[in-house]
Order: C-alpha cells, then sequence, then structure tokens
C-alpha cells in the first residue's frame, strides 16, 4: 500500500514517522502551520475527501477501459471461431454503431470507444491463443496418462502441417481432449521429421513418456517402419529413457494395432 500526502499527493517512499516528518517540514510547514485544532482537523478532513474523489474519478476510468477491453476481446473470439477475416473489426463497429444510434444513443460513446481494427483484432486473437495454450499446459502437467493422435495434410499454400492431439485424464477422472500443436512441415514428412515435432510438443507441454499410453496414426510408411519410421524412433527414445511400459500405435485408417514393449 502507498503512503501518499494528502497535501500535494506524493508518495512517501518508506513508511516511518521520520520520513512523513521531514516531507511535511521541508515542503507544507511554511503554509499549513497556521491550521490548528478544529480547523486543522477540518483542513485534514477536506483533504481525505478530496484524495477519495480523484481516486474514485481514476476507478471508474479503470473500469471502464476493462469493459471496452473486454469488448473487443469477446468479438475478436467470434472472429475467430467464424474464421472470419481480421479487417472485419471495423465494419462490425461500423454496424454496431449505426444499430445503437437507433435502439439506444446513449450508448453511442461507448461502442466507439472500442478499438476493433486489424491490428487490436490480430492482437487480441494472438493473447487468446497464447492463454489457450497456458491453460491447456497447466492441464497437461496433471495428466496420469495420455495418448495423442497424429495426421499430417497439406494447407492450401502447398505446405505440409502436422496436427498433434491429446487425450489426457487427472487424478479426477477429468477427461481432457485437445489440439496439442500444428506443426509446419519444413522438411520432408519422415519419421524423423514426424517424432522430432512430436518431441518438441510433448516437452512445450510438459507431457513426459512414461505417462504416454499410446498414439493414433494414419499408418503411413514413414509411422509403420521399425528403424526410420515413427515407431523406430520413438522406442530408441523410450529405450534411452528406460521407460518400461506397453505402447500401442493404432493405425486409424488402416484398423490396424501395433504394440511394442520396452524392458
Amino acid at each position: 500500500m502507498q503512503n501518499v500526502c494528502l497535501i500535494c499527493g506524493e508518495t512517501v517512499a518508506v513508511p516511518k514517522v521520520e520520513n512523513v516528518k521531514r516531507h511535511y517540514t521541508l515542503k507544507h510547514a511554511s503554509t499549513h502551520n497556521r491550521y490548528e485544532g478544529d480547523q486543522r482537523k477540518e483542513k485534514v478532513l477536506l483533504l481525505q475527501s478530496n484524495l477519495v474523489s480523484q481516486q474514485n474519478i481514476f476507478r471508474k476510468i479503470d473500469d471502464g477501459s476493462k469493459k471496452y477491453a473486454k469488448v473487443s476481446f469477446v468479438i475478436a473470439e467470434k472472429n475467430a471461431r467464424n474464421m472470419k477475416p481480421f479487417s472485419e473489426g471495423d465494419f462490425i463497429k461500423e454496424y454496431t454503431t449505426s444499430a445503437i444510434e437507433i435502439f439506444c444513443l446513449e450508448k453511442e460513446k461507448a461502442i466507439k470507444c472500442v478499438s476493433l481494427s486489424r491490428n487490436t483484432i490480430t492482437q487480441r486473437i494472438e493473447e487468446l491463443g497464447e492463454n489457450t495454450k497456458m491453460q491447456l499446459n497447466e492441464l497437461c502437467k496433471n495428466f496420469e496418462t495420455y495418448s495423442i493422435a497424429i495426421d499430417e495434410s497439406t494447407h492450401m499454400t502447398d505446405t505440409q502441417q502436422l496436427a498433434i492431439f491429446v487425450r489426457g485424464v487427472d487424478s479426477s477422472f477429468n477427461i481432457t481432449e485437445e489440439l496439442l500443436a500444428l506443426c509446419p512441415m519444413k522438411e520432408n514428412c519422415t519419421g524423423a521429421a514426424v517424432f522430432k515435432e512430436i518431441d518438441i510438443a510433448l516437452e512445450k507441454a510438459g507431457l513426459t513418456y512414461d505417462r504416454l499410453l499410446g498414439i493414433g496414426t494414419d499408418g503411413a510408411p514413414a509411422i509403420i517402419g521399425k528403424e526410420q519410421g515413427l515407431r523406430g524412433f520413438l522406442q530408441r527414445k523410450l529405450e534411452s529413457l528406460k521407460v518400461t511400459r506397453f505402447i500401442t500405435l493404432t493405425h486409424l485408417l488402416r484398423v490396424r494395432e501395433t504394440t511394442f514393449f520396452i524392458e
């Protein structure tokens, strides 16, 4: 809690009696020593009242800013969920302002204070994404066991992408299913490249291999190869970590399972 001078509004850094006296003596004694008795008490009450009024004004401004920010976050989230261009924020603000002018003119100023520019929408979506990622990482740390599913596809720009999904359960048997990572594959989609992306994603999420139960795949040759496939790299990783358990590779499109045991 800050120690604020009622007269000048300055903050006394160290809350000691001698510091407060020194501040008053140096800056205010010449102008305020004339107040005595009841007059001095009234002056103190007046200064206290003025300070509280100023703080309330700043508090109202702060509450208003939070509401404007919340509105921009809500609109940015809906924009992202519906895969709309970031530039539509300005259009949303334009027609919302027109509607408010008809139905609720006194709120026109409020909507105009909400920033929905392209840059703002972009920033809000990035912040929402980081927050979602942080929440998922916290959930992953509490998983008793988990499995992952991977799928490789090609983006509209001809860039190969690897989607990694995670399904985990905590000690209270709460089940979480989420997209863990979407990784652009700069190299060819080989077993080594796939394993590298999976290894990085698991490390970032705090997921250890001793809790991994299985992996769902599409059964591609880069996955099932015993040496250069994902299976081979995963098996060698588990051996290096001395993890002793069954790991199941389920090839979804081919309805086929491969189970191996590390001992």
